[in-house]
């Protein structure tokens, strides 16, 4: 183990060999020889005559032992075995009334897009967002965690259910999930140790090693990497840490009032908020490149710089921790609650429960938040704000993160975040950040989803940091939308005409950009059979309109009483999933060409 600096240490567990005497305790005993071969064993502390003794060799399939005997507490048995079996000695007891139950299995067989694994004290709420994203079109499951662990883990409590049930979507589904919801808290501390004062573990975290310097923390990220030896996930996996029906409810009001919400001025700006350059990164420049480099004309680009609430801030200056950093602080609470932003983006320092070391936004912080009607997406490029498994202390209660306090806040907060359960450097944070405004700015990909597994590409293209694959987490929902501002109306929608062979028939539309910002439209060919001719690319900017025309040729050689109809997409290039379809109907007219009679 490498050194560590730290007054506390805990272990998740730890063995002790040594050499003990041949005697029962409590009735029982489980030893290995030391030994290999035939050897004749005299076991005491045996308190009466019924007893069993089995190989446990191998724990799933045991032989039992004959021979044995009970002799004034002494249990006499020989045994033949190699070196490393194991032996159990002791009384079968029958099981307390109660203690089995019937399970009858869920049936998981039929695939779906979407699926929300759950606490059962949650199934009533999930179902409400799976039937949400139902009605989008997304086939949806809820699944009871218990399930899982019945079906996927011998009934064993813990989150390896969840990667073996995703495995088994791959292998047995005729299509495995795009979506996969874990909703519900928990802690590292899964045994419920009485020194934590902790709420019920919903949903345990997948603790593993993958944090450079801290060990074991939460990887999502590694439920889902079910495909190959890569560590990139297969599907996206994200995190909702609820402990009531209340809560996830909270989240899911949240969800769809926003996707239901009409486009609006405050989606153009995008706020960036930096700790002070030290050693540690140039968090400033590093903001400062990502808004020259994507923040495209028709965005508003609002900046909360740490260094600029100071008059003249050495690098080690810091506000006072007990009385935070007001005027950041307010700064970032009276932004998002007046003008609002679309993103926000955090470069810097941070802890489980704040930004930066001189505190600049906190739990606390939540409370003066009432931006139900604006609630952004969070990029954290920082440590630890994600962290949502810690049990706390027995004398304050749980240690909230900030994250998760930020999606569970009612009606306020947060609508998602992409955040890390880890440590991690400024050169990984930044090839993340730029991964995901590669797929929002340059793709036009609005999806969440998308836009973290775009993040992640790009780190993964890198060679290092992939500690960060592994500790980035989408808090939320990854099938979310983001709100972009752009979007499109066409007049008319459908047109018809006619014409002979050879004609060009030509339909004129008006494009209209809807959008807040300037966008560029492009034009293809989604059904037909005659030939079409399009238009180039189309920009516009906001509010403005501008004519389309959309020739199709008739064939020469079109049978009688023909005609062709065909669907033309018309897509906006800043947000692919603004598309409208336009639907033009040719027919042939044969021209019938009768002699002139001239009668005198």
């Amino acid at each position: 183990m490498p050194a560590v600096g730290s007054e506390l240490m805990y272990f998740d567990s730890f063995e002790i060999e040594y050499q003990r005497q041949f005697r029962a305790d409590e009735d029982e005993i489980a030893f290995n020889p030391s030994q290999s071969g035939t050897w004749r064993y005299q076991v005491g502390g045996f308190t009466h005559p019924v007893y069993n003794v089995l190989d446990i060799t191998y724990p799933l399939t045991p032989t039992w032992v004959t021979g044995a005997f009970w002799n004034g507490g002494t249990l006499d048995f020989q045994l033949n075995l190699g070196t490393g079996s194991k032996v159990y000695a002791g009384e079968f007891t029958d099981l307390p009334a109660g203690s089995l139950q019937l399970y009858t299995p869920a049936d998981l067989s039929q695939p779906a897009d979407y699926v929300i694994i759950t606490h059962a004290d949650f199934i009533a709420s999930a179902q409400r967002l799976a039937d949400y994203r139902a009605s989008q079109g997304l086939s949806s499951l809820v699944v009871d965690i218990t399930d899982l662990y019945n079906q996927f883990n011998f009934g064993i409590f813990h989150p390896i259910a969840i990667k073996n049930f995703v495995r088994y979507t791959f292998e047995q589904w005729d299509s495995p999930p795009s979506y996969v919801v874990l909703a519900g808290d928990g802690t590292w501390n899964m045994v419920g140790s009485t020194y934590y004062n902790q709420p019920p573990v919903y949903l345990p975290p997948n603790l593993s090693w993958v944090d450079l310097v801290q060990g074991e923390v939460d990887s999502a990220n590694l439920l889902a990497a079910v495909v190959g030896d890569d560590p990139l996930a297969d599907v996206s996996i994200s995190r909702m840490p609820v402990n009531s029906p209340a809560e996830l409810d909270a989240v899911i009001d949240k969800i769809i009032a926003y996707e239901s919400a009409p486009r609006e001025e405050w989606q153009r700006r995008l706020l960036f908020v930096s700790d002070n350059a030290d050693e540690a990164g140039a968090f400033e420049m590093i903001s400062n490149r990502i808004i020259t480099d994507y923040v495209r004309t028709g965005f508003q680009a609002g900046r909360i710089y740490v260094r600029d609430y100071f008059e003249d801030p050495p690098d080690d200056q810091y506000c006072d921790p007990s009385k935070v950093c007001p005027p950041v602080n307010h700064a970032i609470t009276t932004t998002l609650n007046t003008t609002g932003a679309l993103l926000v983006n955090f470069v810097g320092h941070g802890a489980i429960d704040r930004w930066t070391h001189e505190f600049v936004f906190v739990n606390d912080d939540i409370d003066g938040l009432v931006n139900g009607n604006r609630l952004p997406v969070i990029l954290s490029l920082t440590c630890l704000d994600g962290y949502w498994l810690h049990p706390g202390f027995a004398s304050i209660g749980p240690l909230e993160g900030l994250m998760e306090d930020l999606l569970r806040a009612p009606g306020k907060g947060m609508l998602a975040s992409f955040s890390p359960t880890g440590l991690g450097v400024a050169t990984g944070h930044d090839s993340l950040q730029r991964g995901f405004y590669d797929a929002l700015i340059h793709d036009g990909s609005w999806n969440l989803a998308q836009a973290a597994a775009s993040a992640k590409l790009r780190l993964y293209a890198t060679g290092s940091n992939f500690d960060l694959l592994h500790t980035y987490t989408i808090f939320g929902d990854p099938a979310l939308r983001i709100a972009s501002p752009y979007s499109l109306g066409v007049l008319p929608t459908n047109q018809a005409d006619s014409g002979p062979p050879g004609a060009a028939i030509e339909y004129a539309f008006t494009l209209t950009n809807t959008g807040a910002i300037t966008d560029t439209f492009h034009f293809e060919v989604a059904d037909g059979d005659w030939s079409i001719a399009l238009p180039e690319n189309l920009t516009l900017p906001a509010g403005a309109s501008g004519p389309i025309t959309i020739t199709v040729t008739i064939p020469e050689d079109t049978p009688d009483a023909a005609s062709d109809t065909a669907v033309i997409w018309v897509a906006s290039q800043g947000d692919t999933s603004q598309v409208r379809s336009l639907q033009v109907t040719t027919s042939l007219v044969h021209r019938l060409y009768l002699p002139a009679i001239v009668r005198e």
